[in-house]
């Protein structure tokens, strides 16, 4: 299996099927702890069945899905952080 990433896209999928397990929600505070460490790449929907079966809680999404999912929501997460760490000013400018 081979995925290519940047901070802002997933360049390339190898298998193109690939999944990914997720657990949790996506707007964790701990990135690593909540994505990263339960994450398990798998080369399709149906080499992660046994996966899915053992962990009723979690699913599995296309690998340029979750990518995409987990950007969003912690780039927002990172927004709102950034705005609150703001001056006074900028934030009555952001309002």
């Amino acid at each position: 299996m081979r995925i290519e990433v940047t901070p802002e896209a997933v360049l390339s999928v190898d298998p193109e099927d690939a999944v990914v397990s997720r657990v949790g929600a996506e707007n964790a505070h701990d990135v690593r702890g909540q994505v990263c460490d339960h994450g398990h790449f798998f080369a399709s929907a149906q080499a992660a069945s046994q996966w899915a079966g053992e962990h009723v809680s979690g699913r599995v999404l296309p690998v340029r899905e979750a990518f995409e999912r987990t950007r969003r929501a912690f780039q927002g997460r990172a927004s709102a952080h950034r705005r609150a760490d703001a001056p006074v000013t900028e934030r009555q400018h952001d309002a």
